[in-house]
């Protein structure tokens, strides 16, 4: 069996993969950063902010505790924005198996560096040991499209 999944960021990216991976039968830990939307979250099953139409599986867990969105986690996910991408990851450097597989689903550049997201998580605590680690630069129009199990339009 395999090990849960994390994903830090309920923005549109996050949920829209939440979704995707728990359709597909995964365990997804989903970090909330605010109050808000963390109880819009597990009270509704749905983000009328980001994804609205759009319910959530019930298997989906939701957190505001970083260290249960990261820790035992087979793969964590990286969906917040990227002038916090630095700082949220600094903070969960010490709950990360050196095991677990991170990937960085943020796009866009660091704001005091100008450094692309792939650059900056080089030179990250989290990802210094893995030089490989996958990058995905996204796009927001494909959230509600992913979310949603269908193709984007062109």
């Amino acid at each position: 069996m395999l090990k849960p999944i994390g994903i830090i960021g309920a923005g549109g990216w996050g949920i829209a993969l939440a979704k995707l991976l728990a359709d597909k039968g995964e365990q997804v830990t989903l970090w909330c950063h605010g109050a808000e939307s963390y109880r819009e979250l597990q009270e509704n099953r749905e983000s009328r902010t980001y994804l609205a139409g759009i319910l959530l599986p019930s298997s989906i867990k939701f957190t505001r505790s970083i260290e249960a969105a990261v820790t035992d986690k087979s793969l964590i996910i990286c969906a917040v924005p990227s002038h916090t991408v630095r700082g949220v990851m600094a903070s969960t450097s010490t709950y990360v198996s050196s095991q677990t597989n991170v990937l960085c689903g943020t796009k866009g550049l660091e704001e005091e560096s100008l450094k692309t997201m792939g650059r900056s998580w080089l030179r990250s605590s989290v990802t210094r040991s893995n030089k490989d680690m996958p990058f995905c630069p996204v796009r927001h129009s494909l959230l509600k499209s992913l979310a949603a199990c269908r193709p984007p339009l062109r």
